[in-house]
């Protein structure tokens, strides 16, 4: 990705909003210019100036430092190589950006490590303008982050954002309760909350910690799943994978899951019993101990 092409622009130091295939002022610039901005509609920026200073002479000008807490595992990129297989004929960036929040999603890309673009898309079998465009979608779901001259993070959350995820899911979780009018209820949702309990039983008892927090996630999806709303489902889907963002940091992954699975079946038993608004007063209660739960140790954790 250093640099990016023989068109000679890395991707990183593209002006933001300008596509990275556009002509750039770097390449036309001689080695003997005078260390000034050239003029026209290429203004530089000053990571620009000290990236130029650096090419004409490295003893002067150090480079920006890349920062980032740990580089992608090679066993990841053995999954993604793997992944290839299910983009088919039709490689699609909305495709690569399923596989990558799924990677995200399921702790194999942890929070602050750097994707690698080459390496990713060497393991996809992908052109490089697809899974730009796969992080693009991925940077307006709040999951991966750009930084100027440093390239495409996972993104860490703040405890700020992990106040607002919960603001979202009690309006959402909330008011899908809400609107339940008598039962029968949809079934395959119920069913989905169902096998989402019997999983985290499962996982409970073999003491697969991160399982039972997987579980604990399909539970939820499945209640939003109620309001037989696909809009709905997919942003449930959205607030879910940035919550992992915080599991996956949690030094104790027990204690923030064990205790919600018999609250879990306390909902499912009290929605079977056909009280939808005691459901939702139950659900209340959950929401806000797993706020103030999961906010405390966040922070702690965060220093």
């Amino acid at each position: 990705m250093w640099p990016n092409s023989a068109r000679g622009t890395p991707w990183c130091c593209t002006p933001r909003g300008v596509a990275a295939t556009a002509p750039h002022r770097h390449r036309h610039l001689p080695v003997d210019a005078p260390r000034t901005a050239p003029s026209g509609p290429w203004p530089l920026f000053a990571d620009d100036r000290r990236i130029v200073e650096r090419f004409r002479n490295p003893s002067v000008v150090p480079l920006p430092e890349l920062r980032f807490t740990a580089p992608m595992s090679d066993n990841v990129l053995d999954e993604l190589d793997e992944d290839r297989k299910l983009l088919g004929r039709t490689s699609t960036a909305e495709r690569v950006a399923g596989i990558l929040r799924s990677r995200i999603i399921e702790g194999g890309f942890q929070p602050g490590v750097r994707l690698a673009e080459e390496e990713i898309g060497t393991a996809l079998g992908i052109s490089r303008n697809t899974l730009r465009e796969a992080f693009r979608l991925l940077t307006h779901e709040q999951l991966l982050v750009h930084e100027l001259n440093r390239g495409m993070f996972v993104r860490k959350l703040t405890v700020e954002d992990l106040e607002d995820l919960y603001r979202v899911r009690r309006l959402i979780e909330c008011a899908t309760l809400r609107q339940l009018s008598a039962p029968p209820y949809p079934q395959r949702a119920v069913q989905a909350m169902e096998e989402a309990v019997a999983a985290g039983r499962s996982a409970a008892h073999e003491h697969r910690w991160r399982d039972l927090g997987t579980a604990n996630m399909h539970f939820h999806q499945g209640l939003v799943a109620l309001a037989e709303s696909p809009r709905t489902d997919e942003m449930m889907r959205g607030v879910l994978a940035e919550l992992r963002l915080v599991f996956h940091v949690m030094e104790n992954p027990r204690r923030f899951h064990e205790p919600y699975l018999p609250r879990n079946e306390q909902i499912l038993r009290t929605l079977r019993s056909g009280d939808a608004p005691g459901a939702e007063r139950l659900l209340a209660g959950y929401l806000d101990d797993s706020r103030r739960q999961l906010a405390e140790g966040y922070a702690r954790q965060l220093g």
